[in-house]
């Protein structure tokens, strides 16, 4: 087994709850590996808002994860495609994440039909281990 030296953790929800994020803390922990901290914008629907309102959401939460986990190296990206698990795939093919992490949080029975799960997609898309952290 190779020791993983980077997490792909992706969010749009920027997540404060200590026990869905310690797993992924742990995980990096463990292997003294760097926090890719992601937040991904549609190239066709984003506009500058989008872009300026994720770059501030984004420091904000990469500083408290530095004040939650100080033994964790965390490195903020915000990604920007077409298509969100080509986005990763790029990603990672430059900076050689070894996981990817993914929060999934419940849907209404409409949602489900309305909007598609990432986190499912990303499963059935790629080649790194996807690690997925159900929230309740």
């Amino acid at each position: 087994m190779v020791k993983p030296d980077g997490i792909l953790y992706t969010t749009h929800q920027f997540e404060e709850n200590k026990t869905l994020l310690n797993t992924i803390a742990d995980l990096a922990k463990l292997f003294s590996a760097t926090l890719h901290v992601a937040v991904f914008n549609y190239n066709l629907t984003a506009d500058a808002t989008d872009y300026l309102d994720h770059t501030r959401h984004l420091t904000q939460y990469i500083d408290f994860l530095n004040k939650a986990y100080p033994e964790i190296t965390c490195k903020d990206e915000l990604l920007v495609g077409n298509d969100f698990e080509e986005t990763i795939e790029k990603y990672d093919s430059k900076n050689e994440v070894d996981i990817i992490a993914m929060i999934t949080y419940p849907k209404s029975f409409w949602e489900r039909f309305i909007k598609k799960s990432m986190t499912k997609k990303m499963a059935f898309h790629t080649k790194i281990p996807l690690l997925a952290i159900q929230a309740k």
